[in-house]
């Protein structure tokens, strides 16, 4: 089997990364660190599902005050953050 010059140059460049990653250290963490890694991951991706949500619940909100009153709107986005659990009297912080 024959390979043309561009393969053989890939199998070459494959290889060296290959080697080049081989002799990257992989640091291994104690239990603890990892937990406390996994902990901050999960808390950033809920953050940023509540952000999404958030964001929607402001877009249908100026909508329901151009639409509607801007009473019937606050109405329904402190409904709104009420299911997320967030509370605007006491700085936005969130009740759960």
């Amino acid at each position: 089997m024959s390979f043309s010059h561009f393969t053989k140059l890939n199998i070459y460049r494959f290889y060296y990364v290959y080697l080049l990653i081989k002799s990257l250290p992989i640091p291994i963490f104690d239990f603890q660190f990892q937990q406390h890694i996994n902990s901050k991951l999960l808390e950033s991706l809920d953050l940023k599902l509540k952000s999404k949500q958030l964001l929607e619940i402001a877009k249908i909100g100026v909508k329901k005050a151009i639409e509607t009153d801007e009473a019937t709107a606050t109405d329904w986005i402190n409904q709104q953050l009420a299911i997320l659990g967030i509370d605007l009297k006491n700085g936005g912080e969130n009740k759960n």
